[in-house]
């Protein structure tokens, strides 16, 4: 009878990967590549196998029962860590010619591999309740953690290494971790906590559903090479660009094109997901009216287990089938900042000096609409006037320039004149000080929007983002 369990849930996650697999390689990966995905796959296997070699030495040395160590060290951290290993070496050394949605359906590919065998190892030491529990929520857990991480991985190979694109990886990899870590720590604890997994998976969900959408104004990583630029350099120019034509497009009251958050959903997607529905609504009408059929007829579930398998879980498959790849691309690359902060350029060097205003700095610099980038020769010496606050003896060079004029007919947007400039030194106070005027002008504006829609007007098209 234990074999039979066992073969059926190994039946019942080999279902739920494929599910994720189609689902994901339909909205990601359109032309259809087996080799690499059939390499992700090995790729999660050997992760695993990594986690396993960690956690018996770890045994081997630190036997204890301490629910949050088993939670966050033994069980997160490594296995997180493993998967963080394969998934950058498959990235760095496997697939060359990379977008940031490869890193994300090869992280899904690994991830659910990962969490496949990891379910098959389970099934020989738990109840088959417990057992069907953890299958049906750590299959999806390590599915889209994979994919979380291989988002941040593309990030950091795409990105300039000397704008330390190794703290995205350490964020998106914190993330992960603390998560996985939450998740262990109620499965281990066990009793009511367990209807809290649900929303743990809903969360990473949407996050992954956030970065997906995210991940559609970036390039392939041929098309930054030809720019002779990288995608965090070339992202302080489009951030600029969409706040200058926001800025021309309200001077010259013209109408923006309407961008919704949603996209259409198509029918197949709605007929899925309202089965899905109707499973959750049937077992919480059993849940509620006849306990009695649950006691006859699923002997030795607990009371937490049958909501969390019966009834979250489908509404949770409900929620990933309607809004998986609903939200808009558009929307969170075109909806800007309301009314764009602006802060003043004063660039000089030994022979040179002009003006000029950005909207967007980081640690690693900024870019500016300058009239003529190709007299900044050298180093070059900044002021910068934000909020009536001047900071000086700020340093840097240009690392690419724009110098002709914009062209409508190639699609350039109107892109003028500029420079990008990369700081000699992180200024720590300029940084500092325009993210708080940045949290409160967001705040600021969002009040404003709250007031615009109770009286709106004709250009209310562009929000915060």
């Amino acid at each position: 009878m234990d074999y039979y369990f066992s073969l059926v849930v190994t039946v019942i996650s080999l279902v739920i990967l494929l599910g994720y697999f189609a689902f994901y390689q339909n909205l990601l990966h359109p032309q259809k590549d087996y080799r690499y995905s059939t390499i992700a796959f090995f790729f999660g296997l050997a992760s695993a196998g990594l986690a396993l070699f960690i956690q018996i030495v770890l045994n081997t040395y630190l036997q204890t029962e301490n629910k949050f160590f088993l939670a966050f060290f033994y069980s997160s951290f490594t296995e997180e860590l493993a998967r963080l290993i394969f998934i950058f070496i498959f990235i760095k050394y496997i697939k060359l010619e990379t977008s940031v949605y490869d890193g994300i359906y090869y992280g899904i590919v690994l991830g659910g591999s990962f969490g496949f065998i990891e379910s098959s190892l389970y099934s020989f030491d738990l109840p088959f309740w417990p057992l069907m529990l953890r299958t049906i929520t750590a299959m999806p857990l390590h599915l889209l953690n994979g994919g979380i991480i291989g988002y941040f991985l593309m990030i950091y190979v795409l990105s300039n290494p000397q704008n330390l694109p190794v703290i995205k990886i350490l964020q998106g990899w914190f993330l992960c971790y603390f998560l996985h870590g939450l998740y262990n720590y109620f499965v281990f604890s066990g009793g009511n906590v367990l209807i809290i997994i649900p929303a743990i998976l809903v969360f990473i969900f949407f996050f992954l559903e956030f970065v997906i959408a995210r991940s559609a104004a970036f390039f392939p990583q041929i098309v930054y090479e030809s720019l002779n630029l990288h995608l965090d350099d070339y992202e302080l120019i489009r951030k600029y660009i969409r706040h200058d034509q926001w800025l021309r497009y309200e001077q010259d009251s013209e109408a923006l094109k309407k961008v919704t958050l949603f996209q259409k959903v198509q029918t197949k997607k709605l007929v899925a997901t309202g089965i899905f529905l109707t499973i959750y609504l049937i077992f919480t009408l059993i849940y509620f009216k006849f306990p009695v059929v649950i006691e006859l007829y699923l002997s030795g579930i607990q009371t937490s287990e049958f909501v969390s398998i019966f009834v979250f879980y489908p509404l949770f498959i409900s929620l990933n089938i309607i809004l998986g790849g609903v939200l808009n691309p558009e929307y969170l690359d075109r909806k800007v900042i309301k009314i764009p902060m602006v802060t003043f350029v004063f660039a000089r060097t030994a022979s040179y000096l002009e003006d000029a205003v950005t909207y967007y700095i980081t640690r690693a610099g900024f870019y500016a609409p300058f009239l003529q980038p190709e007299n900044f020769t050298g180093k070059i010496n900044f002021e910068f006037m934000l909020a009536k606050k001047q900071f000086s003896k700020i340093s840097g060079k240009v690392i690419w320039q724009n110098s002709r004029e914009p062209n409508e007919e190639e699609g350039d947007g109107g892109v003028f004149s500029g420079a990008l400039i990369a700081f000699d030194d992180i200024p720590h106070q300029l940084i500092w000080y325009w993210k708080w005027c940045k949290f409160k002008h967001f705040n600021s504006n969002i009040i404003k929007n709250i007031k615009q829609k109770f009286n709106p007007s004709p250009n209310d098209d562009w929000d915060d983002d």
